[in-house]
């Protein structure tokens, strides 16, 4: 083990945390992007988000970066 490792055990539980809570976002997102709704304003909303990550680089960067796995946090 590493010297001063346990000094760190509290670091490493907050960037595992936030990371989980990225994860369930990305998760939330493409449930919401890839599932048909009962409700037409949804369906609306669906569309202009499909619509924003097929035309926008930046979107289709993101939703990439976030599908393929973020960083594992340096420990």
């Amino acid at each position: 083990m590493l010297s001063g490792a346990p000094a760190l055990v509290p670091q490493r539980g907050a960037r595992c945390l936030r990371r989980v809570w990225r994860a369930q976002d990305f998760s939330n997102y493409m449930t919401a992007l890839l599932h048909r709704h009962d409700d037409e304003f949804e369906n609306l909303r669906q569309l202009s988000r499909l619509e924003y990550v097929a035309n926008s680089a930046a979107a289709a960067r993101s939703l990439a970066e976030n599908y393929v796995g973020l960083p594992l946090p340096g420990f």
